[in-house]
């Protein structure tokens, strides 16, 4: 684990503040619960679709496809 002092040079000043949201305690505990929390309900029988995220042109495409099988 790094130290304080090592993190503190590394960050600028003023960012320190928020040092502590990343100590080894902090990040371990669980969120409190809020009142705007809510579940997602889905559907009975809903299954997530594998889509594109983004629109390729077709010579994109075939180099990503290109790239994947490599």
């Amino acid at each position: 684990m790094i130290e304080i002092r090592t993190v503190e040079k590394i960050i600028p000043k003023r960012f320190h503040k928020y040092l502590k949201i990343f100590e080894k305690k902090e990040s371990e505990r669980m969120l409190i619960r809020k009142i705007w929390n809510h579940a997602i309900d889905v559907r009975g029988r809903f299954m997530p679709r594998n889509g594109k995220i983004y629109l390729l042109s077709r010579t994109k495409r075939e180099e990503l496809q290109e790239f994947l099988k490599n």
